[in-house]
């Protein structure tokens, strides 16, 4: 739906829409006027919910009859909702809210954040999580600073909520794994002071896949010259891990000025043995590595500054410098594709690493895959496409949403809402998060999500769920995962199970060949390790 075009409507004849003040995710809020006998009489905000399978439709719809309950002066006021029965807009939900003056600023911080500091106690003391901390949802009326209503979805929705309505950059790296907490809504306060403070979030991507891996793998970079008090309360409030993140009642002793007697700080997190594989032998690599894949017996890697890289026996063979992040690597005897975030594609001689020819698709990439016939890319929303060999035009294959692709059955993609497809209208998978990784296993079709679920199609879940799964790779006789909590969890074809601890730090990229498994850390490592032996049932 346009929602500019409802603007001079009126809603069952009581409320005219006469700006838009928002939108995303399916629904946009609107300053209206309020109609009584055909003159105003006064002015509010009316919210228009589309009916959307991903935003407003169960479990997506508001809680009314909470949100038409609440009491809290700090909190927006709901007074009437409804159906819309005419018009253009006929069939969706309204909600009417008090209008805003304007939303928070750097100017106003201090006051503002007392004000939100005690609505989330109020929440919290209540049972109630907020789920969508963020400057749009912080708004002043009259002298009073207020908080938009709770998300009023249960919190193992939160983040789908939260991507259908742009506001992943807000949201605690634990909401990508499972249920959220109260803590949640600590670091959504401190990811809205930075960014008032400073203009940006703590972390941006160019994608929403992008920004998911960089939550679940990298901690906030946070100025040092912050004004008191927030170059305490910043920090304090985005610590990744939850024992050592600010609680409210310490964010508001320090607001106040008053003594606050801190919570002892648990014991360091002890360092992992390495597993029974054997030693691991270091590759010297310039910066991290986004995505690993064997060729035979040499080992290439794409790296976030542009870099390719290719090894043999841990002897490096080449390298060669493009123009951007690579997203995917594609070998095809004698060729190797380079995918790069902006778009471009580049053939590459794969025994020496020479640059041959540059395609641009016109279109953000994601990933990109070959059957040994066409080359396949991974467009997002856009959908899977196949560049044509000769001239590198583009032809869409698929319009469902693709991220994610596997070496060797590039129509075997994964996407961000989590389903997963391969050749057939409907999904083969869906995971309960965002697709991280798919993999061919023969006939079998793995996929693995940031919420832990590793699906076997057909067959049953080899992992229902447990630390995010960042990057996966199979062999005809096992399928390994590499996990946000550095381990390796090896699932063999007769049903056995290993789990390796190789680090302490999220591995983001897994290439296993006959032989060897290279696994690649968010610190910037890459290592190979001999594979592991199968462990008796």
């Amino acid at each position: 739906m346009n929602f500019d075009e409802l603007r001079h409507s009126v809603i069952n004849g009581r409320y005219r829409l006469t700006e838009v003040l928002g939108a995303a995710g399916g629904s946009a809020v609107f300053a209206a006027d309020t109609l009584e006998r055909f003159k105003v009489v006064g002015r509010c905000a009316v919210r228009i919910l589309q009916p959307s399978d991903d935003v407003t439709s169960p479990p997506f719809l508001p809680d009314v009859s909470a949100m038409l309950q609440s009491v809290h002066p700090s909190l927006m006021r709901t007074t009437q909702t409804g159906d819309i029965r005419t018009g253009p807009a006929a069939g969706c939900m309204f909600l009417v809210e008090e209008l805003a003056e304007r939303p928070a600023s750097a100017g106003d911080i201090l006051p503002m954040t007392r004000e939100v500091v005690a609505t989330l106690r109020y929440l919290h003391e209540h049972d109630s999580l907020h789920g969508r901390v963020k400057p749009n949802n912080i708004l002043q009326v009259a002298d009073t600073w207020k908080l938009a209503h709770p998300a009023q979805v249960p919190s193992a929705h939160l983040l789908a909520h939260a991507i259908a309505g742009q506001g992943l950059a807000y949201v605690a790296p634990e909401v990508l794994i499972g249920p959220s907490l109260p803590a949640a809504d600590v670091w959504g306060l401190g990811a809205t002071l930075l960014a008032l403070l400073t203009g940006r979030p703590p972390f941006e991507a160019a994608s929403v896949e992008d920004l998911a891996r960089v939550l679940l793998t990298d901690s906030p970079r946070v100025p040092e010259d912050l004004p008191p008090p927030f170059d305490l309360i910043v920090p304090g409030c985005l610590q990744r891990d939850l024992e050592r993140r600010w609680s409210l009642p310490r964010v508001a002793a320090v607001l106040s000025d008053t003594l606050y007697v801190p919570e002892p700080c648990p014991p360091p997190r002890p360092r992992l043995s390495a597993p029974d594989t054997g030693a691991a032998r270091s590759l010297s690599i310039p910066a991290r590595v986004r995505c690993l894949q064997w060729s035979g017996d040499v080992l290439l890697a794409g790296l976030n500054d542009g870099t390719v890289l290719a090894w043999r026996d841990a002897e490096l063979v080449w390298k060669t410098s493009l123009s951007g992040p690579v997203v995917g690597l594609a070998h095809h005897d004698p060729w190797l594709s380079a995918a790069l975030r902006n778009g471009t594609v580049h053939r590459l001689d794969l025994a020496t690493g020479q640059p041959l020819q540059a395609f641009d698709t016109g279109h953000e990439v994601f990933d990109v895959a070959t059957d040994g016939r066409r080359l396949y890319v991974s467009l997002g929303q856009a959908g899977l496409g196949a560049l044509h060999p000769d001239d590198g035009r583009l032809e869409l294959v698929s319009p469902h949403p693709s991220w994610r692709l596997a070496a060797g059955a590039p129509r075997l993609s994964g996407a961000v809402d989590g389903r997963v497809w391969r050749d057939h209208p409907h999904p083969i998978a869906v995971h309960p998060g965002p697709v991280s990784a798919v993999a061919c296993q023969g006939e079998r079709s793995i996929s693995a999500s940031w919420a832990g679920t590793l699906f076997s199609s057909p067959g049953e879940p080899l992992q229902p769920g447990g630390a995010p799964i960042l990057c996966l790779d199979a062999t005809p006789h096992a399928v390994a995962a590499g996990s946000a909590d550095g381990t390796v969890r090896w699932y063999f074809r007769s049903g056995a199970a290993r789990v390796l601890p190789l680090s302490t730090a999220p591995l983001t990229a897994l290439a296993v060949s006959n032989h060897t498994m290279a696994a690649a850390t968010s610190q910037g490592k890459l290592q190979l390790w001999p594979l592991p032996q199968e462990a008796p049932r």
